[in-house]
């Protein structure tokens, strides 16, 4: 998926556009480099369970038409939220604690799907 569409999807939770928000599309590439290496542990795991091999680092976005190689379920559900948090924390409207709330429920969501093998203690 590219930066440019998680800053939509972002945008869209904000009720908002790119031509309504140039300052948030000025900020959007440096803080999703705050975020992916925030969620690189998350999108490995992911990886593991789909057999693919884990991300060394996470990416570095320069411009909105960069592709994240992240799974499309932490894209599509968690990153717009933490995105849309982080653009958010300067607004007097004090909105960006609802959405990082959002965020980490995503992020909890996404890590649903990861399935871990548990040792019997009891046995």
């Amino acid at each position: 998926m590219k930066a440019g569409e998680i800053l939509d999807a972002a945008l869209a939770l904000m009720f908002e556009t790119r031509q309504s928000a140039a300052d948030y599309v000025e900020f959007a590439p440096r803080t999703l480099n705050m975020l992916l290496p925030e969620t690189l542990g998350i999108n490995n795991r992911l990886r593991g369970l789909a057999g693919k091999k884990p991300l060394e680092a996470a990416p570095a976005v320069s411009s909105l038409d960069d592709e994240i190689p992240y799974e499309e379920p932490l894209c599509r559900a968690a990153l717009p939220w933490g995105l849309a948090a982080w653009l958010l924390m300067g607004d007097e409207e004090g909105r960006a604690p609802d959405y990082m709330v959002m965020y980490t429920r995503a992020v909890n969501e996404v890590m649903k799907l990861a399935p871990e093998q548990v040792e019997d203690v009891y046995g």
